[in-house]
């Protein structure tokens, strides 16, 4: 996957994740909470397998 497909990506990953991460602060019933924190756990999942070779391998690794 090329750095442009990965950033692509990760543009509607952050943004999906940002506001699942707001869903999380509301008041929410059992089941709600249960498929928000799905959402989160997968996203960042996702958003881990997408970070470029050199940031697995150097946790530091930041792109300029």
């Amino acid at each position: 996957m090329t750095s442009a497909e990965r950033h692509e990506i990760n543009n509607v990953l952050a943004a999906l994740l940002a506001e699942a991460q707001l869903l999380q602060m509301d008041e929410l019933t059992p089941d709600q909470t249960i498929g928000v924190d799905h959402i989160v756990s997968h996203a960042r999942r996702l958003r881990d397998l997408l970070r470029p070779p050199a940031a697995v391998i150097d946790p530091e690794f930041t792109i300029a």
